[in-house]
């Protein structure tokens, strides 16, 4: 089976070789390395063990040596004392080849110092200290090392040949290393192992590895770090395993320790392992390959299921609900695969329910006709609830017996049909609030919905439409045989009802605000009508008033006196203010009924505010004044010159209205990059709050509304000037804090 790198892309095939990587090469590995340290400690162990014995047997065949050496020089002194001249030069032939065997040389030594040699030659003795000379005087044997650069060290063995007698004479013999050592014994020591000796100073006597001098610095620092008789060291990169056992001499032979070190490499030690260091690789790729073919069948068992089941939810987030998944895996993941088409075809019920519902609220919520609304419930419902017959009674406001049936069975060119129908409303409220919600009805239930049943109709889905606790509407499903309805179907059964509730109220709203605007129109274009009326029949008297009490002021018809004078002043300044209210409501008519038209001719602007200017040179308070402020070389600009006079009138006298004292300033600036035109009406007198802002510019509105206001006006100056920049394409805009005073101002377009 091969194994595709792709599927190594899926998180769930990475875990699953993990898994079984880890199943199989950890334990493997995990025993492997336990096994080894086991057996490595267990060989170790053993070879110290070994070791140890060893090194004790290898000090205690050197003692050996030493005491039959003891002895064999012993008999050389009995004999050497026993001859006189010639006979005590002279060893016994027989004699002499065996002591060859272990001793390189003996010579006799008298008490002057003088040798005589009795087997080969002794270069260089050692010279024996007065504590040496005691110790042989006691007549016990003295054992002596001599070290020098090359290995073995020299070890020689005297003793006094009579000193009880008085024969201070000395016999000294050179051991031979090979014997003593016993480096040329067949079997001495055990296999692989090597043998170094050293002294009490720590000095090497003898090693049966060619080192250097510098490792017994090595040995000896590690030997004076171990406690158990045991330490490692190494040689040449190799390492040595070693035990060592001390020699007690001082007594015998007035000698300090000796210790006997047995080493043995390690690598022979382990070498039983080489066998399992080779195999265990093979091991480890033989389980790795079983791996391998396991977790490929695994993989590919467990990624298809899963694939299919990818492919399926990647089917329905586009919607795709008829490609069921087909998993024939025999296990889980074939019930999963069940469950998730299980789920499928629930979704697909739900996504059309939703679906239909959604276009069904979006059509009757948009309709604000109630025919068109119950003709959408009746045709598109069976999309939610397929059933066999759809009823929808609207009840008559009065709550009486009386109601309109809407009705449609489930035939493709079946219409819907409308028919008057007596129900009792009332008691079907009763029983409709004595349930919660939609609830189902059979035929043979007695019920006020009797008459609904149709032919061959055996239950009806009742949904009740209630409006302020008072049952407007019903919607009625009929079926031929009785339905399978879920919890969920009946919640969206009652959802649905609300939604036609809501619809059908906001219709009848509609239709109610609907009637009320229109006569609220009707009502506003008399009133319009009036008050242009009453307008123009006020505007004549009052303009005959004005003239005819401007005749008499300049005694056009007699004289007049100062007193009349006055009394004719008040009378054509309140006149004058009567005709400017009729004024402004004449305009404020014609704005409303949209007859106000803008009419754009070329304006001087300097020229216009000059007259402008010309019509406030009458005297003010004398704590007021007019401040002008514009440039000589303003432009010609196409303006409507008779609404842009009126707008500024008003702010102007609004100004002064509203100061007492103080300055009224007026700004005019040219803006050519915006081909624009500003005026700014600014005065310090008594503010507006700020709450009022809002609304100043709003038809009889005022600040101070009360009966009691200390300034005059109906609030309509403010509104005209807000419609009439709006005509214009312009801008009005308002600044103000209380107390401080306001700034309008007012941006036109203007063409150049």
């Amino acid at each position: 089976m091969k194994l595709d790198r792709t599927s190594l892309r899926s998180k769930v095939a990475r875990r699953i070789f993990l898994l079984f990587v880890a199943c199989a090469l950890v334990p493997i590995a995990a025993l492997a390395v336990i096994s080894f340290t086991q057996v490595t400690d267990h060989l170790n162990e053993q070879s110290r063990r070994r070791l140890r014995q060893a090194s004790k047997a290898a000090a205690l065949s050197i003692y050996e040596r030493l005491l039959f050496l003891e002895s064999e020089i012993k008999t050389i002194a009995s004999v050497v004392a026993g001859g006189e001249g010639q006979r005590a030069r002279k060893i016994p032939e027989r004699l002499g080849e065996d002591l060859r065997k272990r001793f390189r040389a003996l010579a006799l030594i008298s008490p002057t110092g003088r040798r005589l040699a009795l087997l080969g030659q002794t270069p260089d003795p050692p010279e024996l200290t007065s504590e040496e000379r005691q110790h042989l005087g006691a007549g016990k044997t003295l054992v002596s090392s001599q070290i020098h650069s090359d290995l073995p060290a020299r070890i020689f063995m005297s003793m006094a040949l009579d000193p009880d007698n008085g024969d201070q004479r000395i016999l000294l013999g050179e051991i031979d290393p090979n014997y003593l050592w016993g480096v040329t014994e067949r079997d001495s020591l055990p296999p692989m192992t090597e043998l170094c000796v050293l002294d009490a100073s720590n000095h090497l006597l003898v090693c049966s590895v060619p080192v250097p001098r510098s490792l017994a610095e090595q040995v000896t620092i590690r030997l004076s770090q171990s406690t158990s008789g045991q330490f490692e060291w190494e040689h040449d990169g190799e390492a040595y395993l070693a035990s060592y056992w001390s020699l007690p001499l001082k007594f015998r032979y007035y000698l300090p320790n000796w210790t006997v070190v047995l080493s043995e490499s390690k690598a022979h030690i382990l070498a039983p392992l080489t066998a399992f260091n080779k195999k265990f690789p093979l091991v480890v790729l033989m389980a790795l390959g079983v791996v391998l073919l396991l977790s490929t069948s695994q993989i590919r068992r467990r990624l298809d299921p899963l694939e299919k089941l990818q492919d399926g939810t990647r089917r329905i987030a586009q919607r795709e609900f008829e490609s069921p998944v087909t998993v024939r895996s025999g296990d889980e993941f074939e019930e999963l695969a069940e469950s998730f088409n299980a789920m499928a075809r629930q979704l697909r019920k739900q996504f059309s329910t939703l679906a239909t519902m959604a276009e069904i609220d979006r059509a009757i919520l948009s309709a604000l006709d109630t025919e068109k609304i119950l003709e959408t419930v009746l045709s598109r419902i069976r999309g939610v609830f397929p059933c066999d017959h759809v009823n929808v009674v609207l009840f008559e406001g009065d709550g009486g017996s009386g109601g309109q049936l809407y009705h449609r069975d489930r035939s493709a060119e079946a219409k819907t049909q409308v028919e008057a129908v007596a129900l009792d409303c009332n008691e079907i409220a009763a029983r409709c609030a004595s349930r919660e919600g939609v609830f189902l009805i059979d035929v043979d239930t007695v019920h006020p919905l009797g008459p609904i049943f149709k032919a061959g109709i055996r239950s009806l889905l009742v949904m009740p439409i209630f409006f302020s606790q008072r049952l407007s509407a019903l919607i009625a499903l009929g079926y031929l045989e009785p339905p399978s309805l879920e919890g969920a179907d009946l919640l969206q059964a009652r959802q649905l009802a609300d939604q036609v509730a809501v619809a059908i109220h906001n219709s009848q709203l509609y239709q109610e605000t609907r009637k009320q605007a229109q006569e609220l129109d009707r009502a506003n274009r008399v009133k319009d009508e009036f008050l242009s009326v009453v307008s123009h029949e006020l505007r004549t008297p009052i303009t005959v008033i004005m003239g005819y009490t401007g005749m008499v002021r300049e005694q056009l018809l007699g004289e007049v006196n100062l007193e009349q004078d006055k009394a004719l002043e008040v009378i054509t300044r309140h006149a004058t203010d009567l005709m400017g209210l009729i004024n402004s409501i004449m305009e404020a008519t014609q704005l409303e009924i949209g007859t106000a038209r803008v009419q754009l001719h070329e304006l001087n602007l300097k020229a216009f505010l000059e007259e402008l200017r010309a019509l406030y040179d009458i005297p003010l308070s004398k704590d007021l004044s007019l401040r002008w402020d514009y440039p000589e070389d303003l432009p010609l600009v196409r303006l409507d010159g008779g609404k842009l006079k009126y707008i500024l009138h008003q702010l102007i006298s609004n100004a002064i209205k509203f100061t007492e004292k103080g300055t009224v300033t007026i700004r005019a600036r040219h803006l050519p990059a915006s081909q624009t035109v500003e005026f700014k009406v600014t005065d310090s007198g008594i503010g507006i709050p700020n709450e009022a802002l809002p609304l100043i510019f709003e038809k009889f509105r005022q600040v101070d509304s009360s009966e009691r206001r200390a300034y005059g006006g109906v609030g309509l100056g403010l509104f005209i000037v807000k419609k009439f920049t709006y005509l214009l394409g312009g801008k009005v805009e308002v600044e103000s804090t209380p107390g401080v005073g306001s700034t309008f101002t007012l941006t036109l377009p203007c063409e150049p």
